[in-house]
């Protein structure tokens, strides 16, 4: 689709406007086409068993599914980059699946039976998010606007929560006496306080 727009746009540049008819009917065939492919990709995260994709409980390292993820998603943000207009469904589109990717992930995460390991796993798969768009050169841009910049942040704070979280186990383990004390001091009102 893009390579059809950037040679409908060249046409234009050069006055060639016999061939426009030809651009607008690939159009035409290309869109449902590439749109039935994407809502398919949508509809394997919908239907995806957790119990099936998780093959051991204690499983830390990065699901394959967010490799795939990462990779489907990485070449349709670069050929949104690349693109002259906006495409607001192509948008859409990738929140819809991000969506769905990240309720998958989580239903999976759900079978991780130790706290801490569900957090490692979820700070591994959002850490393989990140990397693989730092390798297609995806976090450039910064522009709030931009869909790569927004994917980029959005897996940002996604893994900070994880990472807190897991910092909050880890607290916990080694400090559950003192964290108790600190709350139950906070709890005491200033006027009991000497």
């Amino acid at each position: 689709m893009k390579i059809n727009e950037v040679h409908r746009a060249e046409m234009r540049r050069r006055n060639i406007g016999d061939l426009n008819d030809y651009f607008v009917r690939a159009d035409i065939l290309l869109k449902p086409k590439f749109k039935e492919l994407f809502d398919a990709n949508v509809k394997s995260l919908i239907i995806a068993e957790p119990k099936v994709l998780l093959s051991d409980s204690n499983q830390t390292a990065p699901h394959f599914i967010s490799r795939r993820y990462a990779e489907f998603s990485s070449a349709l943000l670069l050929v949104v980059g690349c693109s002259n207009d906006e495409d607001s469904t192509l948008r859409e589109g990738l929140r819809r699946l991000r969506r769905e990717y990240q309720h998958l992930i989580n239903r999976i995460s759900a079978h991780i039976i130790k706290p801490k390991s569900r957090d490692i796993f979820l700070i591994n798969n959002d850490d393989l998010i990140l990397s693989v768009m730092e390798e297609r050169k995806l976090r450039v841009g910064g522009d709030d606007e931009d869909a790569a910049a927004d994917q980029f942040s959005y897996f940002e704070e996604i893994m900070e929560a994880h990472i807190s979280s897991y910092v909050g186990h880890e607290l916990n383990d080694h400090f559950a006496d003192f964290i108790e004390l600190t709350r139950l001091s906070g709890q005491v009102p200033d006027s009991q306080r000497s």
